[in-house]
């Protein structure tokens, strides 16, 4: 048998009794890399460690905020996108300010944090920055017994102590009571809907913090005590950095990395005096006497005071339980939210979330922080405290401590108290007691109407919401539970729709469903003494469910995949069957050839005829093709031919019924398989195009003088193997294009796309140009630095300051926009721009078009000599609209699953990402893709290229049932959608592009009856930003080489190649001008590479291509059964399996089962020699300062427009208005920071998933 009553602990480190560790886990502000971080609080839970996720993107106020309020023992962050010397610094400074001085601050970022940075931030007071050597050294299990044991030695000194300050800590909680808060005046809005302290008021001014930030000077060191004593932050073990895309890349090292800093950004310690907040102070000590509570270290006397404090007060309690996955940390969110509008951000609210401790390790998921966006400071101080508590040895959904923690909560002083519990079973009721008011939260699947009576909370629950009523079946849930509760109530005199049962979407930005569960609440509440006020927020007294279900994807198509994987299988299976007839019809032929032969032979002389059947067969290679018409039209013929007085043949029948059995377009395929071997097979290939010839060159002379040809047609001679191939495969730029979908590649332009963005506007300008020299065509891509790809604009507040213009350009106005492309003409043909970001894509997409629109504006004005009328102003709008070629990625389903530069709702998102499409077809913009559905970021979250097709094309479909169900025609808008797809060093790279390309063309023809245009998958590639490694940093050129070798091989339409220093920073003009050249190289010496379809003909690869296309529809049909996309990302399905990858990629690297040159095999033989200095790009304290100056210019020239403008555009929100067309105005006179935060108040702020 199991014991199952003492926790067996992996730590195995000794603390005092009652005690448990807990932690803190977050990525930096900006930074959506998480992968690292989940494995990290992974394996500290498993080690026995309570820990508070708090997920990607969060600010030191927000880490320092849950550190203190949940009594952290140890922070630990992530961090990739650079300004990681501010954000360490700003935190420990934080953390000291407001007495978290023991807190322990543990930190990991792979490569991007060099030696010289971690030896500056550990003797800041960082206790521990982990480096890649670290990680190899250690393990990951290794470097978190590491952070639990720096941590528990400072809880066993803290309990040896003779004095306990718990007595101190009484009395400054009797002394200093919570205040009681005025309403805000009701002009005064929420500016900012979530806790991620960046609230700015209405003017767009950020709030900062107090104190002054000088960025230009090393700090002091600081003293060996304040080392000892510092706060702790997190980890990325497997050492991944980040690209110039702001995608990770695999660093683990295993030598010390030393490297020449261009540019130190570093500061002295940060004046952190504030404005004394008496609540957050309340808060501080609440959370330290939790902690003494749950120890066991608060005597009968200060119990006693407190109980006499909690007794003077009356404070209401609402319970919220309900089943697991229910949605209550979300709803809990949404109605906290609107206790602080409706009563003017007045009330204090204590949220006690209970989540259940694992009995072997004693550790717990604190999951419920990371889906709370309405916490936070608004602006005029704290508000909301917030305790995550583990079960820990109690047997029920409640921890043992819940009554002393809300005699604490009372003794405080607050105005509400929510309990949220950890999910029950139909048989819990356990909150019931401690609370005046209990909201039991529910979901439609709950089975037969029947399971109804055996719900406890049914009998108990004052409230009843069932959560996702956007689901089916939702209404006959409604009836059904209001029916139940009716019954347990006995309360026949009312009607079951008068029952206090409610349909919620919490998941949804301003659910009337969740504002009438609310009102409702609300009002019972008063009974129990919550203050009066409130009614801000407009009654809905009738209301009983959410309104307006429309579903993104219709549920009537929530199959759409499956049916996509049926179709693609039904034409394999035509392939095959149609290949079979074919074959057989063609044996069939040539065996009655023979036979006529033959007589023919016995008629005129065995020597003749076997001199004209010995040609005939010969024919079967040279002759094959052209024979092949002949072939149809004799079967043809002699099946439908009158045999006149001669009976005919069984052979003549069989062939016949061949003939009839082989489809229309099959047979089509046979007839001009040989007028296209013809056309293939001189030197020249020749196409009539309108009124004129596209002349093509078929052969490459090499210096051998060997004729190499572009496109090499197969030898095949059995008519079933060229209708199969025909089928299948096929030539470059034919259905099913799995060779590509053009014929030929352009003569005149390469497919290199390189990325650039660093610094200001100004200097990736520089960058752009550097690139294009000497290039017939311009192909720039921008990468944006983490501050603009979140929204946001440049700020002096250390956190966001660091990350002002590095990896990536900071782009936050239109002004900053016109820099950026200054010098390119935006509407050449030869011009194409490519943009990689996503949540704020629709502003940026806005600015950028807007740029073109000026620059053609100006060209017709200098043309004229004159300004423009009104009539030649539009039609340079539409010039520029129809002209301007490029690609915004403004990919956010990707974003929700892997890559996380989420925003706002998905819903909203999604609402937008339509608009655009739409002003795209409205206004003619045929030749810039509205999204880049991208399976790159899936892959460096951590997926293996399998996974990362089957989401890339399932997001890809999931759009086009979105579109549709909005009206929109497929042919409008299929061309306007590309992908990006990483490649790697695993053998289904090689065949990524074909799989895709096979699946797109026939489910867009036989699925959707898409045109031609339609069904060409046309993509991007960037080489694996995940195999460079910072250790043997030359090796990872080798790397990159082979896999831009296998996407021109696979014919993508164009490619990035990273550079060799991308594993470390952001790639100098020397790393990227060999990143560049390694595409030259291919593309200009290779010799195969002057054939364009090397990879046809290949067994392997034909087999590759059956067994990937296999495992993709297989995992379509996995997302079907948990409800297509949306229902898995609900479920967090794709996420998990991505981390489960990720982790199982790290456990053998790390173990050495998968093979690394130079970092796990192959190690040098001087691993402890210095390494050659690298050049660190970082952004300079100068580009810093002018964007924030050219910023305040810009809002300064347009504050007397910008607020009407903001306002215009949250009224197209509401009105369910084209927000993209609003925006292309908006942004002429807002910056990136103010329209972010306009739409944060209508459209909602994205929610983080564990």
């Amino acid at each position: 048998m199991t014991d199952l009553s003492t926790p067996q602990r992996a730590g195995g480190h000794k603390l005092p009794a009652g005690r448990r560790l807990r932690f803190v886990t977050a990525a930096a502000l900006f930074d959506g890399h998480d992968a690292s971080i989940n494995i990290m609080r992974r394996i500290l839970q498993a080690s026995g460690v309570e820990v508070i996720h708090l997920g990607h993107n969060r600010s030191v106020e927000e880490v320092a905020t849950a550190a203190l309020q949940e009594d952290a023992d140890g922070v630990a962050v992530s961090s990739y996108q650079g300004g990681h010397n501010e954000y360490f610094r700003y935190l420990v400074d934080l953390l000291r300010a407001r007495g978290g001085e023991r807190i322990k601050v543990f930190g990991g970022g792979g490569g991007v944090i060099v030696p010289v940075e971690i030896a500056e931030l550990e003797r800041y007071g960082v206790e521990k920055i982990y480096s890649p050597h670290d990680g190899q050294r250690l393990g990951l299990q290794g470097m978190i017994d590491d952070m639990i044991g720096r941590c528990a030695e400072v809880a066993r000194a803290a309990a040896a102590v003779p004095e306990s300050p718990v007595g101190e800590w009484v009395a400054d909680l009797s002394a200093c009571g919570l205040p009681r808060f005025e309403p805000r005046a009701a002009s005064h809005v929420e500016t900012r809907a979530d806790d991620h302290a960046n609230a700015r008021d209405v003017s767009g001014k950020t709030r900062q913090a107090a104190g002054a930030l000088n960025a230009s000077q090393v700090g002091d060191t600081a003293s060996t005590a304040e080392i000892a004593d510092a706060a702790g932050t997190t980890i990325d073990t497997t050492g991944t950095t980040i690209d110039t895309t702001g995608t990770t890349i695999d660093t683990t090292d295993t030598t010390d990395t030393t490297g020449t800093i261009d540019t130190i950004d570093t500061i002295d310690t940060i004046d952190t005096t504030e404005q004394p907040d008496s609540a957050a102070f309340t808060f501080r000590r609440l959370a330290q006497l939790i902690s003494a509570y749950e120890a066991g270290r608060v005597k009968s006397a200060e119990q006693e005071i407190l109980s006499v404090l909690a007794g003077a007060i009356e404070v209401p309690v609402l319970g919220i339980t309900g089943t697991g996955g229910a949605g209550k940390s979300s709803l809990t969110d949404e109605l906290i939210r609107r206790f602080r509008l409706d009563y003017g951000d007045a009330l204090t609210i204590a949220v006690l979330a209970i989540d259940p401790s694992r009995r072997k390790s004693g550790g717990a998921l604190l999951g419920d922080r990371i889906r709370m966006n309405a916490i936070g400071d608004w602006g005029d101080g704290a508000r909301v405290y917030m305790r995550s508590m583990a079960t820990r040895n109690a047997s029920s959904e409640i921890t043992d401590s819940l009554p002393d923690v809300l005699t604490l909560c009372k003794a405080a002083g607050f105005d509400l108290i929510i309990v949220e519990t950890s999910g029950i079973g139909q048989g819990n009721a356990a909150i019931v007691p401690f609370v005046d008011e209990s909201l039991y939260v529910m979901t439609p699947e709950f089975g037969a109407a029947s399971q109804l009576e055996k719900i406890d909370m049914l009998d108990f629950a004052s409230f009843v919401a069932i959560n996702k009523f956007d689901r089916k079946g939702a209404p006959d849930a409604l009836r059904d539970v209001a029916k139940q509760v009716q019954r347990n109530r006995g309360d026949f005199a009312k009607a079951p729709d008068a029952m206090p049962v409610f349909g919620t979407i919490a998941s949804r930005f301003n659910d009337d469903g969740v504002t009438a569960l609310y009102q409702h609440v609300a009002e019972a509440l008063r009974t129990h003494g919550l203050r009066s006020g409130g009614g801000r927020l407009p009654m809905l007294d009738d209301l009983r469910f959410s309104s307006g279900r429309n579903a993104i994807v219709p549920p009537a198509r929530v199959r759409y995949l499956a049916d996509v994987a049926q179709t693609v299988h039904a034409y394999r299976e035509r392939a095959d069957v149609q290949a079979r007839v074919a074959r057989e019809r063609w044996q069939l032929t040539e065996a009655r050839r023979m036979l006529g032969d033959a007589e023919a032979e016995a008629d005129a002389g065995a020597g003749a005829g076997a001199g004209a059947g010995a040609g005939a067969g010969a024919g079967a290679g040279a002759n094959a093709a052209a024979n092949a018409s002949a072939d149809i039209a004799e079967g043809a013929a002699i099946a439908g031919a009158e045999t006149g007085n001669h009976t005919q043949t069984q052979l003549d029948a069989l062939i016949a019924q061949r003939t009839a059995a082989l489809g229309e377009r099959e047979r089509k395929l046979l007839e001009a398989w040989p007028q296209t071997v013809t056309a293939y097979s001189g030197d020249e290939h020749i196409v009539r195009v309108r009124d004129r010839e596209i002349h093509t060159a078929l052969t490459v002379t090499t210096l051998s003088g060997s004729k190499v040809r572009k496109v090499a047609l197969p030898k095949f001679v059995d008519h079933g193997e060229i209708l199969r191939w025909l089928m299948l495969d096929n030539l470059p730029g034919y259905f099913p294009f799995t060779a590509g979908v053009f014929p030929f590649r352009r003569e005149n332009e390469d497919p290199t796309r390189m990325f650039a963005g660093e610094g200001d506007p100004f200097r990736t300008n520089r960058r752009f140009k550097l690139l294009s020299e000497g290039m017939p065509a311009k192909r720039l891509s921008t990468a944006f630095d983490s501050v603009t790809l979140y929204g946001e604009e440049p700020d002096e507040r250390p956190d966001i300051y660091g990350k002002v213009g590095n990896s990536g350009v900071s782009v936050a106005t239109l002004d900053d926009m016109k820099t950026l492309y200054d010098g390119f003409d935006l509407c050449a043909p030869e011009t194409s721009v490519s943009m990689t970001i996503n949540g704020p894509a629709p502003t940026i997409l806005a600015m950028f078009f807007n740029v073109a629109i000026d620059q053609q504006i100006a060209r017709m004005a200098q043309q004229q000599g004159r300004p423009l009328t009104e009539d030649e102003l539009a039609a340079a709008r539409r010039t520029a609209l129809e002209n301007v070629r490029g690609t915004v990625q403004a990919d956010i389903l990707k974003e929700d699953q892997g890559q996380n530069t989420c925003i706002f709702s998905t819903e909203f998102s999604l609402k937008v990402m339509g608009d655009i499409q739409a002003y795209f077809v409205d206004h003619g913009v045929r030749n810039f893709y509205s999204v880049s559905i991208s399976g790159y970021h899936i892959a460096e979250a951590g997926a293996n290229p399998i996974s990362q097709l089957a989401y890339t094309l399932a997001n890809g479909f999931t759009y086009v049932e979105a579109y549709l169900a909005r009206g929109m025609s497929i042919d409008d808008f299929a061309p306007n959608l590309s992908f990006f797809f990483s490649n790697g060093m695993d053998p289904e790279y090689t065949v990524l592009g074909r799989v895709a390309r096979r699946i797109w063309a026939i489910a867009m023809r036989e699925r959707y009856g898409a045109n031609e245009r339609s069904q060409k998958l046309k993509y991007h590639v960037q080489t694996s930003g995940r195999s460079l490694h910072a250790q043997e940093i030359d090796f990872n050129d080798i790397r990159t080489t082979l896999q831009a070798l296998i996407a021109i091989y696979d014919n993508c339409n164009s490619l990035h190649t990273n550079a060799f220093d991308e594993a470390i920073t952001t790639p100098t003009e020397d790393s990227v001008r060999r990143a560049v050249a390694i595409q030259l190289i291919i593309n200009r010496e290779w010799g195969l590479a002057k054939n364009q379809n090397p990879n046809q003909g290949s067994f392997v690869i034909e087999e590759l291509t059956d067994l990937v296309e296999e495992a993709v529809l297989a995992e379509f049909d996995r997302l079907t059964e948990r409800g297509g996309v949306l229902g898995a990302m609900e479920t967090g399905y794709q996420r998990g399996r991505i981390q489960d990858e990720s982790m199982l990629y790290e456990h053998r690297k790390h173990d050495g089962s998968y093979p690394i040159i130079g970092v796990n095999t192959f190690l040098s033989t001087h691993p402890h020699e210095a390494p050659q200095p690298i050049a660190l790009a970082r952004s300079t304290d100068e580009e810093k300062q002018s964007q924030l100056k050219r910023l305040r210019d810009f809002q300064a020239q347009h504050r007397d427009e910008a607020p009407a403008a903001l306002e215009r555009l949250k009224r197209a929100v509401i009105d369910d208005d084209n927000v993209f067309a609003v925006l292309m105005d908006v942004v002429r006179v807002c910056s990136l920071g103010q329209i972010t935060h306009a739409l944060f108040e209508v459209g909602g702020q994205y929610r983080r998933n564990m």
